[in-house]
């Protein structure tokens, strides 16, 4: 399928199956976002920021490059993407999308946060954290408890949003490797490798009615602490709050060459005035989920 797909809120008109976008149901409004292939531009007015992965030009149009090769760029005001795959289209939906969203969201007022994030009551939770911190594995523990789920890995919140920051859906799937989906109950024979070499799954999942945005009720940066006998919640105030949030975003070294500097901060600061922020310490294990799931309900599952 060709068309038009639903990422953080933008309708987007793509010429590439783009199969962990969600199919634009939305109204008929025009295009926010065009996605097409094509070589990518050469940037010759020298860089903002010239990394192995990412550059950023002087206009603060952008390239990114993964390390097989496969590549897009965004021009600088974030509405159109041209996309090189290299041998394979595949590559759209193992390697590019986290990436495109993240320079998206910041080129258009977005925050792109490492974090997965359900839905509780009538808002959404977030936990944030670095690779391997537990999101996918807390985010999936909810799922089969009955909570939905909005974004595993990458969520997109708009800080600016009447009555508070929301979180917009972006991937309805979740990334397990084998141990979690084996510990979870998931039968790894009936779900898709992220990629051939990783032994590491795609568990898809349903969106939330209507695929809509929800107000961001609280985040919780997960810390590991092996001694804890259940899960341990202490508020983070102030610019405790502040730098741990501007530790989570995604390409956050590079955010205010994509958006501007002030623009970057004042996401972050809005983020941080309207939403309470927490670390949650807890013990490694799957047994510990459970006890973990109903402590969240119980302080949000009123809200």
């Amino acid at each position: 399928m060709r068309g038009d797909f639903y990422l953080a809120g933008w309708r987007v008109r793509s010429s590439f199956l783009i199969d962990s976008f969600y199919p634009w149901i939305g109204d008929k409004r025009s295009p926010d976002v065009f996605v097409r292939s094509g070589p990518i531009p050469q940037h010759t007015g020298g860089f903002l920021v010239d990394g192995p992965l990412l550059q950023i030009s002087r206009d603060r149009s952008c390239r990114f490059i993964a390390p097989t090769g496969a590549a897009f760029s965004v021009n600088s005001g974030g509405t159109e993407v041209i996309v090189d795959a290299g041998d394979s289209e595949s590559e759209l939906s193992s390697l590019l999308p986290r990436p495109m969203l993240a320079i998206l969201c910041h080129k258009r007022r977005l925050l792109p946060i490492h974090a997965s994030c359900v839905q509780i009551g009538d808002r959404a939770i977030a936990f944030a954290g670095p690779s391997a911190a537990g999101k996918s594995v807390l985010a999936a523990a909810f799922m089969q408890a009955s909570f939905p789920l909005l974004a595993d890995d990458l969520i997109a919140v708009d800080p600016y949003a009447d009555g508070g920051p929301v979180v917009w859906p972006t991937f309805p799937q979740l990334r397990l490797w084998r141990d979690s989906l084996d510990a979870l109950g998931f039968a790894a024979g009936n779900h898709r490798r992220c990629r051939p070499a990783l032994d590491k799954y795609e568990v898809p999942f349903a969106p939330n009615s209507l695929i809509r945005p929800l107000r961001l009720a609280a985040i919780y940066h997960l810390r590991c602490d092996r001694m804890a006998e259940s899960a341990s919640i202490q508020p983070l105030r102030g610019s405790r709050g502040l730098q741990a949030a501007a530790g989570v975003i995604c390409c956050g070294g590079s955010a205010g060459m994509l958006a501007g500097e002030d623009a970057s901060l004042q996401c972050i600061a809005a983020l941080g005035a309207a939403t309470p922020a927490y670390t949650l310490g807890y013990r490694p294990g799957f047994e510990v989920l459970p006890a973990t799931i109903a402590a969240l309900h119980a302080r949000h599952g009123e809200s």
